[in-house]
């Protein structure tokens, strides 16, 4: 986004809403002030919402949502959980947890996000004869950034080599949360992939170094698309109605879980 609106020579100007409040967060600032354009990142729109956006009469780009009122991209989180999952049954593991955010639980509500990757799992494992095991799906202690977190992750691996020491790989609904379960895994004298695989998601920088595998949602890519798009409106070279795109994450395999499993 940034190389984008660089070669444009645009300002940026950068609203980092939180995740206690967002939606407040943006009103407050939509209300200081007048805007040329909007990307929105990461934040589902309500009606409010909608509302709140059109009466800016500024073009808007969403990025991680869908609506039929403005330009948006958004990724399959189904497809992308399904995919890690199923590798990992695909390299012979059987018992395979989840690390998830804060706002799981047992009834697959509150959060698209987590509750569709939640079913990408779910469904990998009954492709693969294996029963899901909601005791199997655990988050941290840690609240903040809704429990996408280093602290997060580590917590939940915790939890997960208590509940069942029989765990052989792991999915994580983050790479930061990966990262914190690596750690974990570590601290409790596992090997990976050896011992213990794991898979993350979003593939960040760091995983590429640290040979974590990862779904990759080509979040740079996407974030030139959108700011290509909201150029292209704020200059009236686009006056055609909103469109969406859906983005397919794709799995990076790496030396976390390239290893079939020795019990398969």
């Amino acid at each position: 986004m940034k190389d984008c609106l660089r070669e444009h020579d645009i300002d940026l100007l950068l609203c980092n809403l939180g995740s206690a409040a967002p939606r407040e967060t943006l009103w407050r600032f939509l209300h200081r002030g007048t805007v040329d354009a909007l990307l929105l990142a990461s934040l589902p729109v309500d009606d409010r919402l909608v509302h709140e956006l059109k009466m800016l009469h500024a073009p808007v780009v969403l990025i991680g949502d869908k609506s039929e009122h403005f330009d948006s991209f958004y990724w399959d989180d189904e497809a992308g959980a399904h995919a890690a999952t199923s590798h990992l049954t695909e390299m012979g593991h059987r018992r395979i947890c989840m690390i998830t955010a804060n706002v799981w639980d047992s009834k697959l509500v509150d959060n698209d996000v987590a509750r569709l990757r939640v079913e990408g799992y779910r469904r990998a494992l009954e492709e693969a004869g294996i029963e899901f095991d909601a005791d199997l799906v655990q988050t941290g202690r840690t609240l903040k950034h809704a429990g996408f977190s280093e602290e997060a992750g580590y917590e939940a691996m915790l939890k997960l080599l208590v509940i069942d020491p029989e765990i052989s790989a792991v999915f994580a609904s983050s790479d930061v949360q990966a990262l914190g379960a690596w750690n974990a895994l570590r601290d409790a004298g596992r090997k990976i992939p050896d011992e213990t695989a794991i898979v993350g998601y979003d593939d960040i920088k760091i995983s590429r170094y640290i040979g974590l595998s990862s779904v990759d949602q080509r979040m740079q890519q996407i974030g030139y698309q959108a700011s290509e798009m909201l150029l292209a409106r704020s200059a009236g070279l686009r006056s055609d109605g909103p469109t969406s795109e859906c983005i397919v994450p794709e799995l990076k395999i790496r030396n976390s879980s390239c290893k079939k499993w020795k019990g398969a």
